[in-house]
């Protein structure tokens, strides 16, 4: 699998989770509490910048903060 679609494949879960009738995101990030709620707003603005950060750092043109990598960590996690 290349890269471009390991980046790919990870965006698209933003895609799987479920979304609520007031127009928010539910992720399960597989931790023992809870959810986590987003606006589609902030979720859309997420996936663009987790997709421009992840891009860069394939290139080698920039390295992922730990707030990128902590939000990898948790799209991983989650279902």
């Amino acid at each position: 699998m290349s890269d471009q679609e390991t980046v790919n494949s990870l965006i698209s879960r933003f895609d799987a989770y479920r979304r609520t009738p007031r127009g928010t995101v539910i992720i399960h990030p597989g931790l023992s509490y809870g959810l986590i709620e987003l606006t589609e707003e902030f979720t859309q603005s997420l996936k663009q910048d987790l997709q421009n950060k992840i891009s860069m750092a394939i290139s080698g043109m920039d390295d992922l903060d730990p707030a990128a990598k902590f939000a990898i960590m948790i799209l991983t996690q989650s279902y």
